[in-house]
Protein backbone atom coordinates (compact mmCIF):
# COMPACT_ATOMS: atom_id res chain seq x y z
CA UNK A 1 0.00 0.00 0.00
CA UNK A 2 1.23 3.44 -0.81
CA UNK A 3 1.38 6.04 1.89
CA UNK A 4 -0.09 9.48 1.27
CA UNK A 5 -0.29 12.44 3.61
CA UNK A 6 -3.58 12.68 5.56
CA UNK A 7 -5.37 15.77 6.86
CA UNK A 8 -2.87 16.15 9.66
CA UNK A 9 0.06 15.97 7.23
CA UNK A 10 1.18 12.57 8.54
CA UNK A 11 1.41 9.69 6.06
CA UNK A 12 -1.61 7.34 6.05
CA UNK A 13 -2.21 4.05 4.29
CA UNK A 14 -4.20 4.32 1.09
CA UNK A 15 -7.00 1.75 0.85
CA UNK A 16 -7.70 -0.27 -2.23
CA UNK A 17 -11.27 -0.14 -3.56
CA UNK A 18 -13.52 -2.94 -2.37
CA UNK A 19 -14.38 -5.69 -4.83
CA UNK A 20 -17.84 -5.58 -6.39
CA UNK A 21 -20.55 -6.94 -4.12
CA UNK A 22 -18.83 -6.10 -0.81
CA UNK A 23 -20.21 -3.22 1.17
CA UNK A 24 -17.59 -2.97 3.86
CA UNK A 25 -15.54 -4.91 6.35
CA UNK A 26 -18.60 -6.49 8.02
CA UNK A 27 -19.77 -9.73 6.45
CA UNK A 28 -23.41 -10.07 5.55
CA UNK A 29 -25.30 -12.22 8.03
CA UNK A 30 -26.82 -15.41 6.74
CA UNK A 31 -30.63 -15.28 6.68
CA UNK A 32 -32.18 -16.89 9.73
CA UNK A 33 -34.40 -19.87 9.23
CA UNK A 34 -37.82 -19.37 10.80
CA UNK A 35 -38.52 -21.99 13.40
CA UNK A 36 -41.93 -23.38 14.11
CA UNK A 37 -43.38 -22.42 17.50
CA UNK A 38 -43.59 -25.13 20.11
CA UNK A 39 -45.90 -25.60 23.07
CA UNK A 40 -43.15 -24.31 25.37
CA UNK A 41 -43.00 -20.95 23.60
CA UNK A 42 -44.75 -18.11 25.37
CA UNK A 43 -47.61 -16.64 23.33
CA UNK A 44 -47.07 -13.36 21.60
CA UNK A 45 -49.11 -10.47 22.94
CA UNK A 46 -50.24 -9.48 19.47
CA UNK A 47 -52.86 -12.16 19.00
CA UNK A 48 -54.03 -14.35 21.87
CA UNK A 49 -56.86 -16.82 22.15
CA UNK A 50 -59.25 -16.14 25.03
CA UNK A 51 -57.85 -19.06 27.02
CA UNK A 52 -54.25 -17.85 26.53
CA UNK A 53 -55.16 -14.33 27.62
CA UNK A 54 -57.00 -15.64 30.68
CA UNK A 55 -54.00 -17.75 31.66
CA UNK A 56 -51.62 -14.84 31.14
CA UNK A 57 -53.74 -12.43 33.20
CA UNK A 58 -54.66 -15.13 35.74
CA UNK A 59 -58.39 -14.52 35.45
CA UNK A 60 -61.17 -16.96 34.55
CA UNK A 61 -61.78 -17.29 30.81
CA UNK A 62 -65.47 -16.55 31.47
CA UNK A 63 -64.51 -13.04 32.61
CA UNK A 64 -62.84 -12.33 29.29
CA UNK A 65 -65.73 -13.93 27.38
CA UNK A 66 -68.14 -11.60 29.18
CA UNK A 67 -65.91 -8.66 28.26
CA UNK A 68 -66.05 -9.78 24.61
CA UNK A 69 -69.85 -9.81 24.76
CA UNK A 70 -69.69 -6.32 26.34
CA UNK A 71 -67.69 -5.03 23.36
CA UNK A 72 -64.00 -5.78 23.98
CA UNK A 73 -62.02 -5.63 20.71
CA UNK A 74 -61.69 -9.05 19.08
CA UNK A 75 -60.19 -10.27 15.80
CA UNK A 76 -62.56 -12.87 14.39
CA UNK A 77 -60.74 -13.42 11.09
CA UNK A 78 -59.31 -16.82 12.06
CA UNK A 79 -60.69 -20.08 13.37
CA UNK A 80 -61.05 -18.86 16.96
CA UNK A 81 -61.48 -15.29 18.19
CA UNK A 82 -58.20 -13.63 19.13
CA UNK A 83 -57.55 -10.62 21.33
CA UNK A 84 -54.69 -8.14 21.10
CA UNK A 85 -53.42 -7.59 24.65
CA UNK A 86 -52.68 -3.89 24.12
CA UNK A 87 -56.10 -3.20 22.57
CA UNK A 88 -57.80 -5.18 25.34
CA UNK A 89 -55.91 -3.24 28.04
CA UNK A 90 -56.87 0.08 26.42
CA UNK A 91 -60.51 -1.04 26.26
CA UNK A 92 -60.41 -1.98 29.96
CA UNK A 93 -58.91 1.40 30.89
CA UNK A 94 -61.58 3.28 28.92
CA UNK A 95 -64.25 1.15 30.57
CA UNK A 96 -62.88 1.88 34.03
CA UNK A 97 -62.58 5.60 33.27
CA UNK A 98 -66.18 5.76 32.10
CA UNK A 99 -67.27 4.11 35.36
CA UNK A 100 -65.54 6.83 37.42
CA UNK A 101 -66.48 10.43 38.03
CA UNK A 102 -63.85 13.14 37.33
CA UNK A 103 -62.97 13.28 41.05
CA UNK A 104 -62.00 9.61 40.89
CA UNK A 105 -65.08 8.40 42.78
CA UNK A 106 -67.20 5.58 41.40
CA UNK A 107 -70.66 6.42 40.08
CA UNK A 108 -72.19 4.10 42.68
CA UNK A 109 -70.62 6.13 45.55
CA UNK A 110 -72.84 8.77 47.07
Amino acid sequence: MARTPGKSGKPTAKRKPLPAGRQGPAKAAAPRAKRKPTQNDSPQTGSLRIEQLAEMLRVPAETIRSHVTDGAPVDRSGRSPRINLVHYAAWLIRRLQSACLPAGRLKDDT
